[in-house]
């Protein structure tokens, strides 16, 4: 092997004149090209990209696509480290100063019921409780919670096609670098939500715990979605803290969304609302 470089003129060859390394390098790390990036250096109008081998002539056609393609704006904000928050010793009194209320309208026949939340300030939210004011629950009833970072960045790709019903998925290296078990991803072009399993950067491959339901060709990107650490039960008519709090909690930075998803047991029947406390600690 030796290292290999492509030289672009940044006036010329890039759409917008202009380049932002760390976008094109996150691009480059999360196409289908196999050879490894090695760095990007910039001097003058010249962008030279440097990979640890010579590119195949279809890699070569995906890099070109990709300047092409390079919009030159600087990466927003990653997704961020899930942080540990020492809540212990904490007044429940004062928490509830610290409370957001949320109404969360549940259609009839339609399941999961989403709601989506985005704030222009981070902050850390630990806890959720809500109460019923219906008989329509069920026992398995089941709620979870997510993050998705402002932009919804991708950390990776599809590096083999996916097929329904498959549970291993083989993905570009920079995802194991974002991605950990308990995570849950969303591929490009798709609708579904997937949870992660298991992770094996040595073998190349994310486990799901559940089996795809759409197709996914190589080269679609992964979209992370952060959870929540804590854990919703379902009780009729009573005001019901859940989750430990002393847990760590998922960081929320600032243009994210927080998507909270209830799930029926059975498709619902009536149109109804659960209020929902949001206990965030700062």
């Amino acid at each position: 092997m030796s290292e290999t470089e492509y030289t672009y003129s940044i006036s010329t060859d890039f759409p917008n004149g202009k380049v932002a390394s760390s976008r094109l390098e996150q691009e480059i790390r999360s196409s289908a090209i196999v050879t490894a990036l090695d760095r990007i250096d910039t001097v003058g109008d010249s962008c030279d990209v440097w990979f640890k081998d010579a590119l195949s002539v279809g890699d070569q056609a995906i890099l070109d696509d990709i300047v092409a393609e390079h919009t030159g704006e600087p990466l927003p904000d990653g997704p961020t480290p899930v942080k540990q928050v020492d809540t212990e010793g904490l007044d429940p009194d004062v928490a509830k100063n610290c409370t957001e209320g949320v109404d969360i309208d549940v259609e009839s026949g339609v399941n999961p019921t989403v709601k989506n939340l985005s704030y222009p300030f981070p902050i850390d939210a630990v806890a959720c409780r809500y109460v019923f004011d219906n008989d329509e629950w069920e026992h398995g009833d089941k709620f979870d919670a997510f993050g998705i970072s402002a932009g919804d960045p991708a950390i990776g790709a599809v590096t083999s096609p996916v097929s329904i019903d498959d549970t291993v998925i083989n993905v570009s290296p920079t995802v194991f670098q974002y991605l950990r078990a308990g995570y849950f991803v969303k591929f490009q072009d798709g609708d579904e939500e997937y949870r992660v399993g298991a992770l094996d950067e040595v073998a190349g491959t994310i486990t799901l715990l559940s089996a795809i339901t759409e197709a996914v060709s190589a080269g679609k990107t992964i979209h992370p979605r952060r959870p929540f650490a804590f854990n919703i039960r379902v009780h009729k008519n009573i005001l019901y803290p859940v989750g430990d709090l002393t847990a760590g909690s998922s960081i929320m930075d600032t243009g994210s969304i927080l998507r909270i998803r209830y799930y029926h047991k059975t498709d619902p029947t009536s149109n109804y609302q659960i209020a929902c406390d949001l206990i965030q600690y700062f």
